[in-house]
């Protein structure tokens, strides 16, 4: 009984490793890294409303938004965008991160707080039949983890209820373009080019 309960404690380092491929071991080593530099960051912040209502009128709905672009040592870089809906009663908010290396997408965390409806769609955003939640805001989480050539390694996503592979090519590939859309959005984009200057 001892011989096998050290052999299982000798092989729990190999078990929890073969649980991780080399470039997610990678990613969170370098994530580690970035946010140990938390005090040496250089940031730029653009912060602006866009108002879903028509010109002239009030913003009584109206988008609150900000983008960070922070630079590190060691060529890290790091982008947020941040925005919220300006209306009565709970927001919905969506925070992004996008973790650079080199000016290479390596990590992206995408959090979603939305209102709980019958039919909400994390991936695309989608309100339908709308009901006001009992218990206020949910959240939902995106963590993408990219190989070195740009390709997608990992999609993790928690809707509340744990971390969720997502294994299924377009179902991850729905995900993936869902979570970059506004850095591929002329409106964010011109927005981070000034960042970078």
């Amino acid at each position: 009984m001892k011989k096998l309960l050290l052999i299982l404690l000798c092989l729990q380092p190999f078990l929890i490793y073969a649980q991780y491929s080399d470039r997610v071991l990678e990613i969170k080593k370098m994530y580690k890294e970035t946010i140990s530099y938390e005090k040496k960051k250089d940031c730029k912040t653009i912060r602006w409303f866009d108002s879903m209502e028509p010109e002239g009128a009030t913003y009584e709905n109206s988008h609150k938004r900000k983008i960070t672009r922070c630079s590190y040592p060691k060529r890290y870089s790091t982008i947020s965008i941040y925005f919220e809906e300006t209306h009565c009663g709970p927001s919905p908010a969506f925070n992004a991160y996008y973790y650079y290396k080199d000016n290479k997408l390596y990590f992206a965390h995408i959090i979603n707080k939305f209102l709980r409806t019958e039919s909400y769609d994390p991936v695309t955003g989608l309100f339908e039949d709308f009901i006001w939640p009992k218990n206020g805001i949910v959240d939902s989480e995106i963590r993408l983890y990219f190989k070195s050539d740009g390709e997608i390694e990992k999609v993790l996503v928690d809707n509340g209820d744990g971390n969720v592979k997502i294994t299924e090519k377009n179902k991850s590939q729905s995900i993936v373009d869902s979570a970059l859309r506004f850095l591929n959005m002329d409106e964010f984009r011109s927005r981070i080019s000034k960042l970078n200057e």
